[in-house]
């Protein structure tokens, strides 16, 4: 029985702890795209960015509904990278925008605001885009809000 208990101690002392992986994307329903600018800083038409190659400041960004958390990421699509809304948190954040976020658009001209139906809310919010970009400064002319509706948007 001594060896026993000797054993299991030792064992357990030698083990390392997994690794704590970050959430990524939480059921992932819908896309919507916008053109950044990176070297301006800048929102830009979608037609800014077509024929652009990768070594170009100004690309595709892609917003991606989190059905599961109620959030929103935000994908580089120039660099193909995973956005964090906020680095003082552990593991990878997103824009929370209401309960169930089922489809959201941004327009093609103007993509300084982002609208998003939310059916556990029950209502259609829009925010200003640059929120979506952490390494902007808001300057939006635009406030959030929303219109509320009698039925959950699907």
């Amino acid at each position: 029985m001594r060896r026993v208990s000797l054993f299991l101690c030792l064992a357990a002392c030698q083990q390392t702890a997994a690794p704590t992986v970050p959430a990524t994307f939480e059921r992932p329903s819908r896309m919507a795209f916008f053109c950044f600018d990176s070297a301006a800083r800048a929102l830009r038409p979608l037609a800014d960015c077509n024929g652009r190659d990768t070594g170009d400041p100004v690309g595709l960004t892609g917003l991606v509904t989190q059905t599961a958390r109620g959030e929103v990421a935000t994908v580089d699509l120039r660099v193909n990278v995973v956005l964090d809304a906020d680095v003082r948190v552990p593991g990878y954040t997103f824009v929370r925008v209401g309960e169930v976020p089922t489809a959201l658009v941004v327009p093609p001209d103007d993509p300084s605001v982002t609208y998003i139906a939310d059916f556990g809310s029950r209502r259609v919010e829009w925010v200003p885009t640059d929120r979506f970009r952490p390494e902007l400064v808001s300057t939006a002319t635009v406030t959030a809000g929303f219109v509320s509706l009698p039925d959950g948007p699907v």
